[in-house]
C-alpha cells in the first residue's frame, strides 16, 4: 500500500489492522528480494467463471491501536494494491468524511473479464462505506463477477498500463518533433564543421602554393600547432580510463535491457525482471569495462612507461567506481526506509546474494577483461609509432572569444542534447513516478539512438572549437561535453518534482533524489564515454590528415 500521490512510498499489507493474511511460500526472483517485494494471501474463495455475491470475507473488531493505524491511512488518502493472475488492481481503504468522521469501506467487487479459457482484465470496487468507529465489529465482505471481455490474453496488460495521459498519436508527433529537432541539430554541426575543414584546407593549400614559390611563410596558429601536445597523457589516468571502462558498460547494459523490454511480454513483473537482468547484466559484463578500461591504461602506458605499473590501481577503480556510486547515494534511502517501516528496504538475502555475485563473479570477469585487454593491446599497437609529446606542456592562451572557455563550451554542449530528447524525457519520467509504465520501447530506443548520435556530434564540435583555441587538454574535456547533458536533466528532475508532482514527505524526498541522482551519474558516464570516442577519432583523423598534408 502507498499514499496517495507518492506512489513508490510503499509499505507491507500487513502492517494494516484488518482481515488476517496469509504469507505465499513461493520463492523470489533477485529483483523481488531487492524491492523487498513479499506475497500475501487474502483470504476469497475466487474459482473460475464461478461468481460469488456477498461472501464474508472476515469480521474484525478494531482496538484503540489498530483505530489509529487505520485513521492514519485512511486521512491520507492510502491505496492498497491486490494481484489477480499477474493482473493488478488498486483500492482505497476508506474515505475522509470531515476532519473528525472517518469512513470504511466494508465491501469488495471484483471484476473479471474473460475471453475462452483466460483472465484478461481485472477491475476493482470498494463500496458500502460505514462509519469509524472504536470497539465496533465490522463485516467485510466481497463479490466476484465474470464477464466476458474481447481483449486478446496477448494484450491484457495493455489495459492495465494504458497511458491516460498520452495517446500513440501524442508519441508519434513528439517523436516526429524530436526527429526534426534532431536532424536540424545535426545539419547546424554538419555545416560549421564543413565549413571550418573548408578554411583550413584552403589555409594548407596557400601554404603549399607559398612553399611552391620559394616563401617559407608557415601558420602554425590554431589547433596544428598542438601536434606535440594534443596526445598528452591526460591527469587522474586511473580514474579516467574506468570512467570509459564504466560508461562502456553501461551503455551496453542500457541496450540490451531495452532491447529484453522490447521482445518481452508485458507483466507486471517485469519491473522486478529487468532489476534481476540489469544485476545479472551489470556482473557478467564487468569484462567489458575492464577490457575497455585496461586498453585505454595500456595507450596511456605506452606514451608514458612509468604509469605502466599502476595498471593494478585502475583495475581496482574501474572495479569499484559504479558500485561506490550506487551504494553511497541509496544510503540514505535505505536508512529513511528502515526508518519509516517500507517496503522499499531490499531483503537481507538479496544483498547478499548480490554481494557474492559482485565479489566472486563480477571481480574474476573483470580482472580477465583487464588481463585480456594487455594482451591484445601488446599483439596489435606494439608496432605503433609514438607521438611526439613535449616534457613541458604547452601553454593555454586566453580564448579570443569569452564565449569560447571552457566553461561556456561545457554549457553550450550539454543543452544541445538535452533539447533534442527533452520531450520523450518528460514522458519516461511521468511515466515512471506516475507507477504507470508505458511499453513504447520502440520509440525509447529511437529517442536513445538521438541522443548518442547528437551527443557524439555536439562532442566533435566542441572538441574542435577547444583545439582551435589552442588549449590541448580535450580529453578530459570531452567527457565534460558528453556528461554536462546529465546536469541540465537533473535540472529538469528538479523542476518536475516541484511542479508536475504531488509528492511530498521527507521519505520521498530522499527516494525521488537518489534515483534521479544515481540516473543523472549513469547517464553522465554514458555520455562522457561516447562523447570521448567521438573526440578522440575525430582528433586521430584530423592530426593524421595534417601530418599527410
Amino acid at each position: 500500500m502507498h499514499p496517495h500521490g507518492n506512489t513508490y512510498e510503499t509499505y507491507h499489507y500487513t502492517l494494516l489492522p484488518g482481515c488476517a493474511l496469509q504469507e505465499e511460500k513461493k520463492s523470489l526472483t533477485l529483483g523481488e528480494l531487492l524491492a523487498g517485494e513479499r506475497v500475501f494471501t487474502l483470504a476469497t474463495d475466487i474459482r473460475f467463471n464461478h461468481n460469488t455475491s456477498d461472501r464474508v470475507l472476515c469480521k474484525h473488531k478494531f482496538n484503540v491501536y489498530e483505530a489509529k493505524i487505520l485513521a492514519y491511512v485512511i486521512q491520507r488518502n492510502y491505496l492498497y494494491e491486490l494481484t489477480i493472475d499477474e493482473l493488478p488492481v488498486w483500492g482505497a481503504i476508506g474515505d475522509k468524511i470531515s476532519d473528525n468522521e472517518l469512513s470504511i469501506f466494508l465491501h469488495q467487487t471484483f471484476y473479471i473479464g474473460v475471453n475462452g479459457n483466460e483472465i484478461v482484465n481485472v477491475t476493482f470496487e470498494t463500496s458500502s462505506p460505514a462509519k469509524f468507529e472504536i470497539d465496533t465489529v465490522y463485516t467485510f465482505t466481497y463479490s466476484v463477477v465474470f464477464e466476458p471481455s474481447t481483449v486478446e490474453y496477448a494484450n491484457r496488460f495493455s489495459t492495465v498500463f494504458e497511458t491516460r495521459y498520452v495517446s500513440s498519436r501524442t508519441r508519434l508527433a513528439s517523436l516526429i518533433n524530436t526527429s526534426l529537432i534532431v536532424l536540424l541539430l545535426f545539419s547546424l554541426i554538419a555545416l560549421i564543421l564543413s565549413r571550418t575543414l573548408r578554411s583550413e584546407h584552403a589555409k594548407i593549400e596557400r601554404e603549399a602554393q607559398f612553399r611552391l614559390e620559394g616563401q617559407d611563410i608557415i601558420d602554425e596558429s590554431g589547433w596544428r600547432c598542438l601536434y606535440a601536445d594534443v596526445f598528452r597523457v591526460p591527469r587522474h589516468t586511473g580514474i579516467f580510463c574506468a570512467i570509459l571502462g564504466c560508461g562502456t558498460q553501461l551503455l551496453l547494459l542500457t541496450a540490451l535491457t531495452i532491447f529484453l523490454s522490447v521482445v518481452s511480454n508485458h507483466r507486471t513483473s517485469m519491473s522486478h525482471n529487468l532489476v534481476t537482468f540489469s544485476v545479472l547484466g551489470y556482473v557478467f559484463t564487468s569484462s567489458i569495462a575492464g577490457y575497455v578500461s585496461g586498453y585505454q591504461f595500456m595507450g596511456c602506458g605506452f606514451m608514458a612507461p612509468p604509469m605502466a605499473s599502476k595498471w593494478i590501481r585502475a583495475f581496482h577503480v574501474t572495479f569499484l567506481l559504479v558500485p561506490v556510486i550506487y551504494t553511497t547515494v541509496f544510503s540514505p534511502t535505505w536508512f529513511v526506509a528502515m526508518i519509516y517501516g517500507s517496503s522499499k528496504l531490499p531483503c537481507f538475502k538479496g544483498v547478499i546474494i548480490v554481494l557474492c555475485l559482485w565479489v566472486f563473479v563480477a571481480y574474476p570477469l573483470c580482472l580477465a577483461g583487464v588481463l585480456c585487454s594487455r594482451y591484445v593491446f601488446r599483439r596489435t599497437e606494439r608496432r605503433r609509432n609514438i607521438p611526439h609529446v613535449n616534457q613541458i606542456p604547452r601553454l593555454i592562451p586566453r580564448p579570443p572569444r569569452k564565449l569560447l572557455a571552457p566553461r561556456y563550451l561545457l554549457l553550450v554542449s550539454g543543452i544541445l542534447p538535452f533539447i533534442a530528447v527533452f520531450v520523450e524525457f518528460s514522458f519516461v519520467f511521468t511515466s515512471i513516478w506516475s507507477l504507470r509504465p508505458f511499453h513504447f520501447y520502440g520509440f525509447l530506443t529511437v529517442t536513445a539512438i538521438f541522443y548518442i548520435v547528437v551527443t557524439a556530434c555536439v562532442s566533435v564540435v566542441a572538441t574542435f572549437v577547444l583545439l582551435s583555441t589552442e588549449n590541448h587538454y580535450w580529453k578530459w574535456m570531452s567527457i565534460g561535453f558528453g556528461a554536462s547533458c546529465a546536469a541540465y536533466t537533473f535540472a529538469y528532475a528538479v523542476f518536475f518534482y516541484l511542479f508536475k508532482t504531488s509528492m511530498h514527505g521527507p521519505f520521498m524526498l530522499v527516494l525521488y533524489y537518489s534515483y534521479c541522482f544515481v540516473i543523472m551519474l549513469f547517464l553522465a558516464l554514458i555520455g562522457g564515454t561516447v562523447s570521448y570516442f567521438a573526440a578522440s577519432y575525430f582528433v586521430k583523423a584530423i592530426y593524421a590528415q595534417a601530418k599527410n598534408d
